[in-house]
């Protein structure tokens, strides 16, 4: 089973995408999957799918608790396969106020934002960083006309450049996402740039929250 982080829906919750992928070899071909989920170490309980041959599957996992998901296969002649049963993971959310800050960011409540408010800053020479444990990591930002663009470094190396103009507005976004880390604490950095693509009218970049998952 893999894993990833996605666009959060409110400020409770952790969504996170489960997906994986099957077969069968015999003649029968498969007729459904079976998902059971574990919560803080409790017995595994059915977890539904909306498609009985679904792939994938999304689950609103709250910041705090721990998870633990088994899987299994069954084709049409009613034979299992071997029980696939994932690590266990554990989400947080680092809302804004978790970061520190240099000069130039203005906090502002907004509720769209994941939390009900968030930082945002527009000089180049701002930026917002982030202790998290977590083997994949997140930003949370909104997209919108007036929106710049950013860095990201994970400790100390830069992993990416974000564009966040939208020609319409869309709070709460994920746009950002590192797969695959070591397990352990990890330094997320976002350097505001002070500039934006063509279409755009400003440079500011929002800091809404960081998500982790390990």
């Amino acid at each position: 089973m893999r894993f990833a982080l996605q666009a959060p829906a409110d400020a409770a919750t952790v969504p996170v995408t489960i997906s994986w992928t099957g077969s069968d070899a015999g003649p029968s071909g498969l007729d459904h999957y079976g998902l059971q989920q574990s919560i803080n170490g409790a017995g595994f309980t059915n977890s539904a799918l909306g498609n009985p041959l679904a792939t994938s599957t999304t689950r609103q996992l709250t910041p705090g608790s721990s998870y633990q998901y088994q899987l299994v296969a069954v084709d049409v002649a009613d034979n299992l396969s071997s029980l696939a049963v994932s690590n266990v993971l554990t989400p947080a959310v680092y809302q804004e106020a978790a970061g520190t800050y240099t000069a130039g960011w203005t906090t502002a409540n907004l509720a769209a934002a994941y939390g009900g408010h968030l930082a945002y800053a527009s000089a180049a020479t701002s930026s917002a960083t982030f202790s998290v444990t977590g083997t994949k990591v997140a930003w949370v930002s909104t997209q919108a006309a007036d929106r710049g663009k950013a860095e990201v470094y994970i400790d100390g190396a830069l992993k990416g450049t974000v564009d966040l103009y939208s020609a319409t507005t869309q709070s709460r976004r994920l746009v950002f996402v590192a797969n695959n880390l070591t397990n352990g604490t990890h330094t997320i950095e976002i350097r505001v740039l002070g500039t934006h693509s063509a279409g755009s009218s400003g440079n500011r970049v929002d800091v809404d929250a960081i998500l982790a998952l390990s």
